[in-house]
């Protein structure tokens, strides 16, 4: 069987990857004028657009290797398993407070934690998303399992 090689999440926030985009394209129309701060732009916002994360499961060996890919480096833990057991979501609460000198607002949601797990000492964490079933299900199709 192929090795699977899946992208689970992306390593900046989305609005860092936003401000890429704004950054990328802002170093492009400034390279004429002043080189260095269109090339330091520009490839500030390609790798904050690239960098993420992945997980690399190679069922003929039984080995995975849970990596982050940067600029085309892949880096990491390696380590082996017998089988896959299943899949689980893990839901939690979270909470943020943020202050000002006037007020201050908490903002309270649900997070999902979606986890492979190979024996009982042994889960890869997946994903941490609002939607994470959708997301799950795209990524575990390849491996067969509801």
């Amino acid at each position: 069987m192929e090795p699977l090689d899946v992208k689970t999440s992306s390593y900046f926030p989305l609005n860092w990857r936003i401000s890429a985009v704004v950054f990328t394209i802002t170093g492009l129309f400034i390279a004429p004028i002043n080189i260095y701060m269109g090339v330091i732009l520009t490839i500030g916002g390609i790798l904050v657009l690239t960098t993420y994360y992945g997980v690399r499961l190679d069922f003929n060996s039984g080995t995975y290797y849970d990596y982050t890919w940067i600029a085309g480096f892949k880096t990491g833990e390696r380590g082996r398993f017998d089988k896959i057991e299943y899949i689980y979501i893990n839901k939690s609460k979270y909470g943020q407070t943020m202050s000002s000198r006037a007020q201050s607002t908490t903002t309270i949601g649900w997070e999902f934690n979606g986890y492979l797990k190979f024996s009982e000492t042994q889960k890869l964490h997946l994903r941490t998303k609002p939607k994470v079933r959708t997301t799950l299900s795209v990524t575990c199709k390849p491996l067969a399992l509801n």
